[in-house]
């Protein structure tokens, strides 16, 4: 199962399938992390009150500029709050495999290709660090090696 994302017309809202059911939601992407994991508003879930809020907020002046985080953290709602900080308590996410969960400290998804595509990053990164290790000592080696001859 993967994640299906349909682009709308209104920047930053996709149709998700979010079930894996052939049915597409409508959603607000806050945003979409290193790891592919998409961070998201469902619209039908909004009461008509946030959905006012939330089509304001899309209709702003840099909305196609920014990613919508960066414009909600920099709207302040009627009611005085900042808005990414009260819709924060509606975000929901969803994995590249389409698997569900709820933001919190200590959780996010990552896919196994990029589970394995960091490991191989990681190994690449310590095989080098190895090499430059055993060429200083190579090279350490070889200026003794002359020093040592030169005093001859």
């Amino acid at each position: 199962m993967s994640l299906v994302k349909l682009e709308t017309k209104i920047p930053h809202v996709y149709r998700i399938d979010l079930d894996n059911d052939g049915l597409a939601h409508e959603c607000a992407v806050i945003s979409t992390d290193q790891y592919g994991n998409t961070y998201y508003l469902k619209i039908s879930d909004l009461d008509n009150i946030d959905r006012v809020r939330i089509g304001k907020i899309l209709q702003h002046r840099y909305i196609r500029d920014l990613p919508l985080w960066d414009v909600m953290s920099q709207t302040t709602l009627k009611n005085g709050m900042n808005a990414l900080e009260y819709f924060q308590q509606l975000v929901k996410a969803i994995t590249p495999a389409g698997k569900m969960f709820v933001p919190k400290a200590g959780a996010a998804g990552y896919s196994v290709n990029q589970q394995m595509a960091i490991a191989a990053q990681n190994a690449a990164i310590k095989q080098s660090h190895d090499d430059s290790t055993r060429a200083e000592q190579e090279l350490a080696a070889a200026k003794a090696l002359i020093a040592k001859s030169e005093q001859k």
